[in-house]
């Protein structure tokens, strides 16, 4: 099966489930959907105003979630998937996407970590901002649809 075909299965179940927020992002049969795609290259973010790339997206290695990192790692440490972020953090415990976007100044931002019924433990908003001055308030559901989208017509970046 090709890339755009299990972009589409994730799509559809996507749709099924009416986004991948909360526990939605544990679901089997998107998960399954999505396990294909997991060994893909991390996509470039681009801002829509100006086109410059914002972020660096791929998908979480065992859940129904985009992770991202305003950098990729470095060409010998990149394996596809979430080894082509870069992976700098600090000893917090915390995943290093989720640790990068916890420090202050950064494009990256955790805009809010809870509501609407948000019990995955995973950010429920992240906003993107470029340099241009164009902010992108995201939640998982967008991100992933946006990141299948791209996959799905063979688009080697994702706008939103």
């Amino acid at each position: 099966m090709e890339v755009s075909e299990h972009a589409v299965r994730a799509l559809t179940r996507l749709d099924e489930l009416g986004g991948a927020e909360g526990s939605q992002i544990y679901d089997p049969i998107l998960s399954h959907a999505l396990a294909p795609l997991i060994a893909h290259p991390a996509m470039a973010f681009h801002c829509a105003r100006c086109q410059d790339r914002v972020a660096w997206w791929t998908l979480h290695s065992r859940l129904a979630l985009i992770v991202f990192a305003e950098r990729r790692a470095t060409t010998k440490t990149r394996r596809a998937g979430t080894s082509d972020l870069d992976q700098a953090r600090d000893d917090d415990g915390l995943e290093p996407w989720i640790d990068q976007a916890t420090r202050p100044g950064g494009r990256i931002q955790i805009s809010e970590w809870s509501g609407g019924g948000n019990t995955s433990g995973y950010p429920l908003r992240v906003t993107f901002q470029c340099g241009c001055g164009a902010e992108y308030v995201t939640r998982n559901s967008s991100r992933l649809r946006a990141f299948l989208t791209s996959r799905k017509v063979g688009s080697s970046r994702i706008l939103l």
